[in-house]
């Protein structure tokens, strides 16, 4: 940077005002940030977070979970989950079992030998080929008994991380199903689960069904509606904390095996042009 320090003392070699441990191209002044770690810096790439959504059309352009899709199909897409069979790289978990067939008597798992949690016992699921969808998520319930069931879970970066939802509290839990096997009007519950607030319920859940099988479904639920299984109380958790941004259950016993597919989750503010209040897109 010609200020007559050398580089091996100097601690900023290009005198861009930023430290050279901080720097992610120390020796080029126009440049100090690559937030997609492709190589090109923020100043000169189109698309700094690499979503291939490009920055003048990306409502967020530094995180690549978020973004707003122009196509004119009127959905919004806010926080994507699961896309080809992968949880998108901001969760860096997995996807999560959870067992209880006993109410009160449960344990995680993971339908896998792996990361040290125990290989859940009628819960199953692995990557599968979709003739319609590409690379899907399939999940197989054995029957059981009583109430709880089965559950499957996408979780936190890390124990104790959250995603913000506050800005989706008028939106939408969206996602494509396709029943394969299983009881005729199978009801399922889509939920989340976040931090408690005030002694209000943490977890919310909301049922649906799904009518035909062997075809894929977009099922598009409200944020609001979110409540108990039994709707005795309504989701109150703080969504500036959400652990869990996707549960699905079964709950109320399984006379058959169930087996269905996933694809496609995402949070969303709008879907066909309107939020949950009604309220018109605005790009």
């Amino acid at each position: 940077d010609g200020d007559g320090i050398s580089n091996n003392a100097d601690s900023d070699d290009d005198g861009d005002g930023v430290s050279d441990t901080a720097d992610a191209f120390p020796l080029d002044a126009s440049e100090t940030v690559d937030t997609d770690g492709d190589g090109i810096g923020n100043n000169a790439d189109s698309d700094d977070d690499g979503d291939g959504v490009m920055d003048d059309a990306d409502t967020f352009p530094l995180d690549s979970t978020r973004f707003t899709d122009t196509s004119g199909d009127g959905i919004l897409v806010e926080l994507s989950l699961f896309d080809n069979a992968a949880i998108d790289d901001a969760w860096e978990h997995r996807w999560l079992g959870y067992e209880e067939y006993i109410l009160g008597q449960g344990a995680y798992c993971e339908g896998r030998e792996s990361w040290g949690l125990e290989t859940c016992s009628l819960l199953s699921l692995q990557v599968v080929d979709d003739a319609d969808n590409g690379s899907v998520l399939e999940v197989l319930q054995l029957p059981y008994e009583g109430q709880g069931g089965g559950s499957l879970y996408i979780t936190e970066k890390s124990e104790g991380s959250s995603v913000d939802l506050s800005y989706l509290n008028e939106g939408f839990i969206k996602f494509d199903i396709k029943v394969i096997e299983g009881p005729a009007d199978q009801a399922f519950f889509v939920g989340l689960y976040g931090a408690p607030v005030s002694g209000g319920r943490s977890t919310g859940w909301l049922e649906f069904q799904v009518a035909e099988k062997n075809e894929w479904i977009t099922i598009v639920l409200p944020l609001e509606d979110f409540s108990s299984p039994d709707n005795e109380y309504p989701f109150s958790g703080d969504l500036t904390k959400i652990y869990w941004p996707f549960m699905l259950n079964q709950w109320d016993g399984l006379d058959e095996r169930l087996l269905y597919r996933l694809d496609n989750i995402s949070w969303v503010s709008h879907y066909e042009g309107l939020n949950s209040a009604g309220q018109a897109l605005d790009l």
